[in-house]
């Protein structure tokens, strides 16, 4: 004999199907939230990466260009502002090496970027010790030297 269909059993049926899309739709929209929830997560994360390079982006022509300044005005100037940005491009570069295995391109980058900041360090240091050793003339040579101008 074939069940025959009630207004009963249809609405029973209706009932379990309106129960499996409400559960289906719940876990869907749980899984989609706990998505976005660890996303928004993330972004604190990638944000202070993102300042750390814009700090480095910042700090490496501003030592250049006072370095530049200096020569160009004559001025004999303390050199601690400059030792200030290289502490803080260090500061950031020891961070993001903490941090290179959460951004791949970061990963993929962070060598040439190192060598880069590195560089202008050597090349503070070599000012400094020449400023030191010699005066400011013999640190004004460096730094025309490094900056490419000519020497009269």
């Amino acid at each position: 004999m074939t069940p025959t269909l009630t207004v009963d059993r249809a609405a029973l049926i209706a009932f379990v199907f309106a129960v499996v899309a409400i559960i289906t739709v719940s876990t869907v929209s749980v899984r989609a939230l706990e998505n976005l929830i660890a996303a928004s997560a993330r972004v604190p994360g990638m944000q202070r990466i993102i300042s750390s390079l814009e700090a480095v982006r910042f700090h490496a022509p501003a030592i250049d260009n006072a370095e530049r300044n200096d020569v160009l005005t004559g001025e004999n100037r303390d050199r601690g502002r400059y030792r200030q940005g290289e502490v803080e491009m260090l500061a950031e570069m020891s961070y993001l090496a903490n941090k290179r295995a959460e951004l791949p391109i970061l990963d993929a980058q962070y060598d040439l970027l190192r060598r880069h900041v590195d560089g202008i360090v050597e090349a503070q240091k070599n000012i400094v010790n020449a400023r030191t050793a010699s005066g400011f003339e013999a640190a004004k040579k460096l730094i025309r030297e490094r900056a490419g101008l000519t020497l009269r």
